[in-house]
């Protein structure tokens, strides 16, 4: 919107406490927001106007913990069962997808449901009943290798190869029924069905095994994470997201694309990276040696960038374990992992690696982000922050801690006292609450993603989608209503729930501030003009609305990035 652009005839939400129904903007930077009379004088006889026809106005939407880049690449590159019916629909499509692959190449399926929890949806309600088997599969594709793939957070879980990937993988009649934690699944005869049971998630799993399988598969076509991305930031332009905060499992050929999409101009929201200090989360047995880790550091020093307009990097992301589902969760008490055996969770590295990270950080002046996943996680790294910061003032750091899955009251303490920013989701209690309460108790929910307490202590706590739904309004929701996924909500969780205002913010001046990006987030005069046009006022519509609010218009420094026919 070059010049001035004045919009009006609807509510407006400046995300500042102060009324308004009507913005002024100038040159791509909010000039007013107030009163509708007012403002049209201060706009004048030229400039364009736009009438909300009743829609809310508000801030766009910034999501601080997206991996918008990883699953929307995982998406764009496999043959798509998101949504398929039956086994003949699958056939169809990975028939269809083979044709366009390069001879040889592998076809990776998506799983069936809808991603990530396939808790609403899954394999389950394929018209069979179950997922099909490797004769099944070799209808589609009789030569190729194919492999349906099993992402959801759940171990055991289940992948199907047809037969060529059973051969390539030396999976034969001979094998044994069980190969470290994998059992493969046989028929009457004694021949594999291609069903194979266990740690076989694509992420999040250490089993020899299964990883000698992935080995087959190969990494990564280059081009995947650029493609990827611009797919991803077309889908989360249209759920009315302007920003987000790339800050787990970032490595170097991430940031490499999105530098690229940006020096290409196509970039069509603000985004924030760091890169991780190991890569991990695909094989958590690729521990880096110290001279490795060292180097990390500094090519992210070296790739510093605060003051870009759209893609920023800066900071380094520590995470020293996993989640529960696995049994990575690393925890004081033990408890049952996916086999059944007590477990205390895995330690990717040990602590003298966090203590590496963190002096380093504080000596070359770069961010520092650490995942917390369990109890041992948050004691250490607060064990870590008084150790080597006592002698400065932690909040002038503005560091971040991710996910936030268990913390005491303690944690939560020192985490409002030291200035951290939190990132979380409130998705994990959607779609992981039940496996909590099933492997740790019932009284282990007063403490899982505690958003509730950390609020009130007055830490500042941005939400992200990571897992879904990747509707920002439905995690919103979540946030308020404290539900499990197809049970409701939990009676455990009523004091965790979070007021509609404490949600709003945490997806837009908290995100931001997470973000360290202090021009977008609320409706002020210089602030970018980031703005969504939504078909309700999502500060006050009844909750179960909520998840049902359709973005209209989507607005990028006062730019459409996403329209349905407003501009």
């Amino acid at each position: 919107m070059g010049g001035r652009t004045f919009l009006s005839g609807g509510r407006v939400l400046t995300m500042t406490g102060k009324p308004a129904d009507a913005v002024l903007i100038e040159d791509g930077r909010i000039l007013a927001a107030g009163d509708a009379a007012t403002l049209t004088d201060m706009a004048g006889a030229d400039a364009k106007r736009i009438d909300l026809a009743g829609a809310t106005l508000m801030p766009g939407l910034v999501d601080a913990h997206p991996h918008l880049l990883h699953f929307s690449s995982l998406a764009l590159g496999t043959c798509q069962l998101f949504d398929a019916r039956d086994h003949d629909d699958i056939v169809t499509r990975i028939r269809n997808h083979c044709a366009i692959l390069p001879p040889g190449m592998w076809a990776l399926c998506s799983p069936v449901g809808e991603p990530h929890y396939f808790l609403r949806r899954s394999w389950r309600d394929l018209a069979e009943g179950v997922l099909p088997d490797r004769h099944v599969l070799d209808r589609a594709a009789p030569d190729r290798p194919v492999l349906i793939q099993a992402w959801a957070p759940v171990t055991p879980n289940i992948a199907v190869l047809n037969s060529a990937a059973l051969r390539e993988a030396g999976i034969t009649r001979e094998t044994p029924d069980q190969v470290a934690g994998v059992t493969i699944v046989k028929d009457k005869d004694g021949e594999p069905t291609g069903h194979l049971e266990g740690p076989v998630n694509n992420y999040y799993t250490d089993d020899p095994f299964w990883l000698s399988v992935m080995a087959h598969v190969g990494p990564p076509p280059d081009w995947l994470w650029e493609a990827g991305a611009l797919a991803g930031l077309k889908a989360y332009n249209a759920l009315g997201l302007t920003a987000g905060y790339e800050s787990h499992a970032m490595e170097p050929a991430h940031i490499e694309a999105y530098r690229k999409i940006r020096g290409d101009g196509a970039l069509t929201m603000r985004i924030a990276a760091t890169m991780d200090a190991a890569d991990l989360a695909f094989d958590p047995t690729k521990v880096p040696d110290e001279a490795s880790l060292l180097a990390r550091l500094d090519l992210a020093k070296s790739w510093e960038e605060k003051r870009d307009p759209l893609f920023r990097f800066n900071g380094i992301t520590l995470s020293r374990g996993g989640p529960c589902w696995p049994g990575y969760l690393r925890q004081n008490a033990p408890y049952p992992g996916p086999d059944g055996r007590l477990t205390s969770g895995k330690t990717f590295m040990p602590h003298e690696v966090e203590m590496l990270v963190v002096r380093y950080c504080l000596d070359h002046d770069l961010r520092f982000n650490m995942v917390l996943g369990g109890e041992r996680d948050a004691d250490e790294f607060l064990a870590t922050m008084d150790a080597l910061t006592k002698d400065i003032d932690a909040p002038e750091l503005d560091w971040v801690v991710q996910h936030v899955l268990m913390l005491t009251d303690d944690h939560c303490r020192r985490i409002a006292e030291l200035g951290l920013a939190v990132t979380t989701s409130p998705g994990f209690v959607w779609g992981k609450g039940a496996l909590y309460r099933e492997r740790l108790g019932e009284a282990a929910l007063d403490h899982f993603v505690p958003a509730r307490k950390l609020i009130d202590l007055g830490a500042s706590v941005a939400f992200g989608s990571d897992w879904g739904p990747d509707n920002p309004f439905e995690q919103m929701q979540f946030a308020e209503t404290q539900e499990f996924c197809n049970e409701g909500t939990c009676s455990h969780r009523h004091h965790h729930r979070v007021t509609r205002e404490e949600a709003l913010k945490a997806y837009t001046v908290n995100a931001a501030r997470a973000m360290q990006w202090n021009d977008i987030g609320a409706l002020v005069p210089g602030f970018h003009a980031d703005i969504i046009v939504v078909d309700r006022d999502p500060s006050s519509c009844p909750v179960e609305d909520l998840a049902d609010t359709k973005v209209i218009a989507t607005f990028l420094g006062g730019e459409a990035v996403h329209d349905t026919g407003m501009v």
